[in-house]
């Protein structure tokens, strides 16, 4: 069984945010130096040094993990396939899940989008079911939205085919 996988550019949008969050944590990161440097004088000379070595050792190992590593297994690992009475949904980094999901037992479906996928075409399906929810994510916007209908649609004809047969 081949799962469906995320849009090539998903790959693209979880590096710019992940470069974001490194970006915003680093800035953080100097501010505080900086801050103790000029005006608080909490740590001088040698634990200085040695806290900066450590802040650009945390900045890196981030840019590892949320730039590198963090797109990379949720490409691998986040996937799905649309039968006609149900939808597989794989989803997690490090435990991963396979979830099969009857279209019938699908309350809500949303389509979410961040203003970053927007720019790309890309969106998160988020399906609602009485037992959880799932996320079927970075998807392009079009493909998206034919899952949405093809979810309603079948749980429209569920629902008449179980009104009928009563």
């Amino acid at each position: 069984m081949k799962l469906n996988r995320m849009s090539s550019n998903g790959k693209k949008v979880l590096l710019i945010e992940g470069i974001i969050r490194t970006v915003i944590v680093a800035l953080c990161l100097a501010a505080a130096l900086i801050i103790n440097y000029f005006w608080l004088h909490w740590q001088e000379g040698t634990a200085f040094k040695i806290i900066c070595v450590i802040a650009v050792v945390l900045v890196g190992i981030l840019i590892v993990i949320d730039c590198i590593l963090r797109p990379w297994l949720m490409y691998r690992q986040h996937g799905y396939l649309l039968h006609s009475h149900f939808v597989t949904v794989q989803e997690g980094m490090w435990f991963v899940k396979h979830l099969q999901i009857p279209l019938f037992r699908i309350q809500n479906v949303d389509i979410e989008e961040g203003w970053l996928m927007r720019k790309v075409e890309l969106a998160t399906l988020k399906l609602s079911t009485a037992g959880g929810n799932s996320e079927i994510i970075l998807i392009d916007k079009r493909k998206a939205k034919e899952i949405m209908n093809h979810i309603k649609h079948s749980s429209q004809q569920i629902s008449e085919e179980t009104e009928s047969g009563e």
